[in-house]
């Protein structure tokens, strides 16, 4: 087990971190990464981070006619139809 403050400082640092970064840290502390769905305004459906959840809804707030919104960030996977056809062990609900 990590020292707790070893585990602080990098939980810190975890806005600015990588996907990768991201990972290691969740493994450090025990955890495994969580995802939500959610859609863009075009009804695609996405698997996001959940540690990407204030990202994702900045980015779906941007205008439609503004380019940066043209592209849809890159830790956002693209479902190939809709949360029907995905399945899950222990789901849990943030509420």
């Amino acid at each position: 087990m990590k020292d707790t403050s070893e585990l602080i400082h990098q939980i810190g640092d975890l806005f600015a971190a990588s996907d990768e970064q991201r990972k290691k840290i969740a493994e450090l502390l025990g955890g495994e990464q969580r995802f939500f769905f959610d859609q863009d305004d075009d009804c695609h459906w996405y698997l996001i981070p959940e540690d990407r959840r204030v990202e994702w809804y900045a980015w779906r707030e941007i205008p439609l006619g503004d380019e940066r919104g043209w592209e849809v960030p890159a830790f956002a996977e693209r479902m190939n139809g809709g949360p029907e056809f995905y399945t899950f062990s222990s789901p849990r609900v943030n509420l």
